[in-house]
């Protein structure tokens, strides 16, 4: 192997490696913010929540600018704004992260956001979605809305088994 041929590959490697090492960097603020975002969901006392709300902010702008097209941190940081009680934003990371993947945990973050700013109409359709997608989510659904999206899921599958269903809920805006 040449000189210059071995100093290509070693230029190479580095800048693979340059690359690989903005990822673990990235994944390393959203690991951080997810567990402050688990933190403010689980109620936990002797913090202002408005600072930890901040911190995930700024942690997940960091981990989507290493992460691009992942809904990873959008969806963290709705946690954390959910858990604030902030049903604007986190209604607005929740469909910047359905912007690039439809998840069901998505949806019902998105429907407990809607919830939270009293809009039951949308955040039933987002429960109704995600229950279409993955009945397992179920569970996850807040217990005032799970027997009707449960019921309206049956409906719809019969309809769907007889051939007459035309389209499966939508959602009111976005994705």
């Amino acid at each position: 192997m040449t000189a210059i041929r071995r100093c290509l590959l070693v230029l190479a490697l580095l800048l693979l490696g340059l690359a690989e090492l903005r990822r673990h960097a990235a994944e390393r603020s959203l690991y951080r913010a997810v567990g402050l975002a688990q933190l403010l969901s689980s109620h936990a006392t002797g913090f202002s929540p408005g600072v930890v709300v901040d911190r995930v902010d700024a942690l997940t702008k960091d981990a989507a600018r290493g992460l691009p097209g992942d809904p990873r941190p959008a969806m963290a940081r709705g946690e954390a704004h959910l858990a604030a009680g902030h049903a604007a934003e986190a209604q607005q990371a929740y469909l910047e992260a359905l912007v690039l993947v439809e998840r069901t945990d998505a949806l019902v973050g998105l429907g407990r956001a809607e919830l939270l700013a009293g809009r039951a109409a949308p955040a039933r359709a987002a429960f109704m979605r995600a229950a279409w997608i993955s009945p397992s989510v179920l569970p996850a659904i807040p217990d005032a809305e799970r027997s009707f999206v449960q019921a309206e899921v049956l409906r719809q599958e019969r309809l769907l088994l007889a051939g007459r269903l035309v389209s499966v809920t939508a959602l009111p805006y976005g994705p």
